[in-house]
Parts: structure tokens; C-alpha cells; sequence
């Protein structure tokens, strides 16, 4: 296997982690915390929300992941600190994180964070909502502390084995 094979499948599972954390904030907000704050509310339609699911998930896994992709074939062509290189993908990944939370191109409505916590007295919704989406984007930050980690095992497995030929 080759470095892009490595660095191709750090973002695949970056994808496929932030669409395990995409459906699993989907099922806690819609399914759990919005039917128990609000019952007998209904929220939105099956349809549209698969629709924002999948877009949701495909963004934000790529937008952590390739950056990622791209820090790791620019400045760490030889990985000498590993402990050093998965906290530098974790701070990348924070870094993101912040910025489109702060812009708002990662919430479930497309609003900037800000403008969450203006109406958090106003609506216990909107409170709980700040609740998943914080939590989503924190945990998929983490797992590209994790992802990182595989790449890092990836690269170990596909170097030979050095014997002493002496």
C-alpha cells in the first residue's frame, strides 16, 4: 500500500466516522431529546431530513478529512513524533471545527453558533440542538485523533520488516 492509498483511506474514514456521528446526533436529537421536550411535535419530514443527513455527513467528513489529507503530505513526509503528529491532525481538525461552527455552514439550520446563543432563552429547542451539534463536532474532531492514529499503524504495516543480515 502506498502513501495516497494511506492518506485516501484516512479520509474515507474520516467520512465514515462523521456519518456515524451525523446519524447517531440525527437519532438523539429527532428521535430522543426533541419528542421529550416537545411531545407530540413533529419535526421535519423523513425525506428532507435524509436529504440533510447525507449532505451533512459527505461535509463534514471531507471538510475534516482532507485537510487532514493535505497537512499530512505537505508537512509530515517522515513521521519521526507520532504523538506530535496526531495532536497537530486533533488541532487541525479543532481548528475547523471552530471556524465552521462560528460561520455556520455545520448546524442543522444552517445558522452560525452565535446566533445560537442569542435564542437559548427562548426556546429549549434551540438549547438542545447547540447541545448536539457541539457535541457532534467535538467528538468528530477527536476522531481524527483516531483516524490519524490509523494512518499511522497503515504507514508501520507497509514498510518491510529490517533484519540484521550480518
Amino acid at each position: 500500500m502506498s502513501r495516497k492509498k494511506a492518506l485516501m483511506r484516512m479520509v474515507a474514514r474520516m467520512c465514515a466516522y462523521c456519518t456515524a456521528l451525523t446519524a447517531l446526533s440525527f437519532f438523539v436529537f429527532c428521535a430522543v431529546l426533541s419528542p421529550l421536550l416537545f411531545p407530540g411535535d413533529t419535526f421535519v419530514p423523513i425525506s428532507i431530513m435524509l436529504v440533510d443527513f447525507a449532505f451533512e455527513s459527505v461535509v463534514t467528513g471531507l471538510a475534516l478529512g482532507l485537510p487532514m489529507a493535505l497537512l499530512t503530505a505537505v508537512c509530515f513526509r517522515e513521521i519521526r513524533r507520532p504523538t506530535f503528529y496526531r495532536f497537530t491532525m486533533l488541532t487541525s481538525s479543532l481548528v475547523i471545527v471552530i471556524l465552521f461552527l462560528s460561520e455556520g455552514a455545520f448546524s442543522f439550520s444552517f445558522a452560525p453558533l452565535t446566533w445560537f446563543a442569542l435564542f437559548l432563552e427562548y426556546d429549549l429547542r434551540i438549547a438542545a440542538l447547540l447541545l448536539v451539534v457541539v457535541s457532534k463536532f467535538g467528538l468528530a474532531a477527536y476522531m481524527s485523533h483516531v483516524a490519524a492514529g490509523k494512518y499511522l499503524r497503515d504507514l508501520q504495516a507497509q514498510q518491510p520488516i529490517a533484519t540484521d543480515a550480518q
